[in-house]
């Protein structure tokens, strides 16, 4: 069995990539989805 860090580490890594998927998959099924939701955040955040 690996040690803990290195444990977590592939845990971290696993995620980033299942969230890069996703966000990619959303970015091509959906094509106005993220930009729509960018632009909500920067209007309530005040950018």
């Amino acid at each position: 069995m690996l040690d803990q860090n290195a444990d977590r580490m592939y845990w971290v890594i696993g995620a980033v990539l299942v969230v890069g998927a996703l966000i990619g998959l959303a970015e091509k099924e959906f094509p106005g989805l993220l930009s729509s939701v960018f632009s909500g955040f920067t209007s309530k955040l005040k950018f």
